[in-house]
């Protein structure tokens, strides 16, 4: 069995995750509820009200459901649009389709 070398460069070690720890907590001195999210990573701490928690959930699903978007946007337009295309870099345009499907999907949010 071989022994696998060490990373050398910051790129060839694999990826680690950034861990959020959430706590509920209620406050001794102000007698009202608040959520502690952690960053391990970044060694971050916030508190927050249920309010505020709840509003960066939502900010939170709304961006994971934002990216999965885009991200179908431009496969659909590279396997599809140009499908014998075989550029990796992204072509001018997309950039504006992308914004142009960004700003649509803001003025068409509901509220």
């Amino acid at each position: 069995m071989s022994k696998q070398p060490e990373p050398t460069e910051e790129a060839d070690r694999p990826e680690v995750g950034v861990i959020f720890h959430v706590t509920s907590n209620f406050g001794h001195r102000t007698q009202k509820p608040f959520v502690m999210v952690t960053v391990q990573e970044k060694e971050f701490t916030v508190n927050m009200s249920p309010n505020e928690a709840r509003n960066l959930a939502m900010n939170l699903l709304m961006c994971a459901d934002a990216s999965e978007s885009d991200a179908f946007l431009i496969t659909f337009l590279r396997k599809k649009v140009l499908a014998n295309d075989k550029a990796l870099a992204p072509h001018p345009w997309w950039v504006a389709i992308l914004q142009d499907f960004r700003d649509w999907r803001e003025e068409n949010a509901e509220e």
